[in-house]
């Protein structure tokens, strides 16, 4: 009896323990997500603008080349900051209608 009891009660502290880590690690996604986010938008910015005023076929390659590595870390960033919403039971829904 004393034993289940012991057993007992390391498993609830692992469980909190685990439950703490877990909420840590939602909050450190959340946080850097939006860390990434802004700067990486800004580098977004300024390479389409960049963009649209340079004339060289040749470099606008490179910057679509830019654009779309951006563009795509962008996503990877935000289905990150998805899951933590998730996790967090912060995540708003927005139903649309879909052709079926």
């Amino acid at each position: 009896s004393e034993l289940l009891a012991a057993r007992a009660a390391e498993a609830q502290l692992a469980r909190r323990e685990a439950e703490t880590a877990n909420r840590a690690k939602t909050e450190f996604l959340s946080r850097s997500s939006h860390e990434l986010r802004t700067p990486l938008n800004a580098i977004l910015g300024y390479a389409q603008v960049l963009e649209m005023d340079l004339p060289e076929p040749g470099h606008r390659r490179h910057l679509q080349h830019i654009l779309g590595a951006g563009r795509h870390l962008l996503g990877l960033i935000t289905e990150l900051l998805d899951i933590a919403r998730i996790e967090a039971d912060q995540l708003d829904l927005s139903p649309e209608p879909v052709s079926v």
